[in-house]
This record gives structure tokens, C-alpha cells and sequence, in this order.
């Protein structure tokens, strides 16, 4: 799927096609975040960045046995969770409801945002500072 969606947009004239690309694969991989996120961000996010297409995204690489994330990158990332569940919301829920939901995701995100804050840029600690 991927090398489809990179000869699209290189047809199409995109620049950056390859970053375009794994972001769409990284977000296909959690559709539903903000809903498996009701029964713990720290183990849905914890399946997510085992993803390969995720560890690329977020740039998590390995220095003297610790896991690391970039800043950029899940600030980034964090943005276009939020516009998915957004969309997906808008699609899915009913109009009464849509707007308590959106909520609720981005109440998700600030706890992504805090747990950054705490954890140093470790993934170890993003993932303790979520339980």
C-alpha cells in the first residue's frame, strides 16, 4: 500500500512524498486511538509505537539502552491524532454527541502533551508518566 500511495502523490507533485506516506501509514495503524484509549492510553500507545511505520514517525531511536522519542515529531504526531479522531467523530457519532467527543479526544492529547512534559523525550517514561 504504501509504495502505491508514494508513486500517487510523486505523480501528483508532491515533495516530501516519502514523509507524507508514513504519515498515513502511521495514523491507518491507530484509527480508533481515542477509542481504545478509554480502556488506557499507556497500553494503546504502547501497541502503537510498536508499529515499524511508528518508530519511524516518531523518530524513536536507541542511545546507551534507552528508547527515545523526538520532541517535533510527537508534538506532530499528537496534531494529527487529534484531527483524526476529529474526523472520525464527525463521521460517526451522532450530532449531540459529536461535540462531548472531541472533547474527550483532545482531553487525550493534553494527557499525551503532560506525560511528554514528564518524561524526558524517554518512551519508557512517556508510557509510565500515562498510567
Amino acid at each position: 500500500f504504501a509504495p502505491l500511495l508514494e508513486e500517487v502523490y510523486t505523480q501528483l507533485g508532491y515533495t516530501q512524498t516519502a514523509q507524507w506516506v508514513q504519515v498515513c501509514h502511521a495514523l491507518l495503524s491507530w484509527q480508533e486511538w481515542h477509542i481504545q484509549a478509554r480502556a488506557g492510553l499507556a497500553p494503546a500507545l504502547q501497541r502503537w509505537i510498536e508499529a515499524p511505520a511508528v518508530r519511524q514517525l516518531l523518530k524513536i531511536n536507541q542511545y546507551r539502552g534507552v528508547w527515545w522519542f523526538n520532541k517535533e515529531a510527537f508534538d506532530a504526531a499528537r496534531g494529527w491524532l487529534l484531527l483524526m479522531a476529529t474526523l472520525q467523530i464527525l463521521e460517526t457519532e451522532a450530532p449531540l454527541r459529536q461535540s462531548a467527543a472531541i472533547m474527550e479526544a483532545y482531553a487525550l492529547t493534553r494527557c499525551l502533551a503532560e506525560a511528554e512534559e514528564r518524561s524526558g523525550y524517554q518512551v519508557e517514561r512517556l508510557l509510565e508518566a500515562l498510567d
